[in-house]
């Protein structure tokens, strides 16, 4: 977005424009709408906005100079009439602005890029305010503008560079990240994640079962860190058990200290003898799915390793908070002698949703959904 910062009246007529674009191609696409390259005086990052010297952001200052003829026209002017005709409103700068002279859109937008930004000695589209507020290239304009959208993100390596910056800023490991574009992927952010280890198969056949594990993120073992525990884990086993084809009802419950009548007989376990007694009927003619509430964060989890010892489960979920930090998350899941996979909850609670992934347990689902590309796509982008 572009905004007229000053105007100084002399015989230069410069102005000083703000772009606030989330990368250098952004930004400079935003000026290309506007301004054409013999009119860029200069290009410098500063520090724009805020009250009283608080809260300001780093944007790119273009200064121009409106009073420059193109180099085949130096000799001549053209009627104003012919200007006027060339004009059209521009919603960003709620303005109007000159049109470009013919044969400008021959060159490639990395040329003019080029031209324009080697005053900051810097490879085009390097330039952010920030790793963490990098963004997806936005959509393709429609309309009366849509002639020049094919110059923006022409150039794979750039819109590459952008998706794994963005992937970066959300948390996902280097180790993750390809270093070029996968080979028959198109260079977005959700081909970053096309690669990702897959979790080993949920069981699909009569006699398995499917324990999902949540710890509560209170370290005090009361009633509200139980409680806090079941808004996590019930959720997460009532997904699972949808996607087994499993009825809600029949999700049993293994919880040591807070009693659940609601629960039918048979379905609920406080200690590892009733598990190894009840588990065979949980799984009995159908696929089992059973939601264990473990012992808080930081908490002695021998119980927790018990009961999953007694109940044998064929495949063990374990469900963290994206807020939690990835070191507590490995710790604890080593605690619990280990899982299969994780469901990733409070996904939109963090800026860093993808940092559980250096735990090295693959993820099977975003708050409740698949944890397809597409979906960690979203996520990352909605985050950034």
């Amino acid at each position: 977005m572009l905004q007229s910062l000053q105007r100084d009246e002399t015989k230069a007529k410069l102005r000083q424009v703000v772009c606030r674009g989330r990368d250098r191609e952004r930004a400079m696409r935003e000026v290309m709408r506007s301004y054409d390259p013999w009119q860029i005086v200069s290009a410098e990052p500063e520090l724009v906005g805020g009250i009283l010297g608080f809260f300001q952001h780093e944007a790119l200052v273009v200064t121009v100079d409106e009073s420059v003829r193109p180099p085949s026209e130096s000799g001549s002017s053209k009627p104003v009439d012919a200007f006027l005709e060339e004009t059209r409103d521009d919603p960003l700068l709620g303005s109007t602005r000159l049109g470009q002279p013919a044969g400008s859109e021959d060159k490639s937008f990395s040329q003019v890029l080029g031209k324009v930004v080697s005053s900051l000695g810097e490879v085009p589209g390097e330039y952010r305010p920030g790793p963490s507020r990098a963004r997806v290239p936005a959509p393709a304009a429609t309309g009366a503008s849509s002639r020049r959208a094919p110059l923006a993100g022409r150039d794979p390596t750039v819109r590459w560079t952008i998706a794994c910056d963005t992937a970066r800023s959300s948390g996902v490991p280097d180790a993750l990240i390809p270093s070029e574009v996968p080979k028959g992927e198109p260079p977005q952010l959700q081909s970053v994640f096309c690669h990702l280890p897959a979790p080993p198969p949920l069981p699909r056949t009569c006699g398995g079962l499917v324990a999902v594990i949540g710890s509560s993120l209170r370290n005090d073992g009361t009633l509200f860190g139980l409680l806090e525990a079941a808004g996590s884990v019930r959720p997460s086993a009532q997904a699972i058990a949808r996607t087994l084809g499993c009825d809600a009802e029949d999700i049993a419950l293994v919880c040591e200290r807070m009693p659940d009548r609601t629960v039918a007989p048979g379905l609920l376990a406080r200690s590892p003898a009733e598990v190894a007694s009840f588990a065979p009927g949980w799984r009995r003619d159908k696929v089992g799915v059973a939601a264990v509430y473990a012992p808080a964060l930081g908490e002695d989890q021998r119980w927790a390793r018990e009961v999953l010892r007694a109940m044998r489960p064929s495949s063990v979920v374990a469900v963290v908070s994206a807020t939690t930090k990835p070191e507590d998350v490995a710790r604890w899941v080593r605690a619990i002698g280990g899982a299969d996979a994780l469901a990733l909850v409070d996904v939109r609670r963090t800026c860093t949703p993808g940092a559980v992934l250096s735990v090295g347990v693959p993820v099977l689902s975003l708050d409740g959904e698949a944890a397809t590309p597409s979906c960690w796509a979203g996520v990352c982008a909605a985050s950034s």
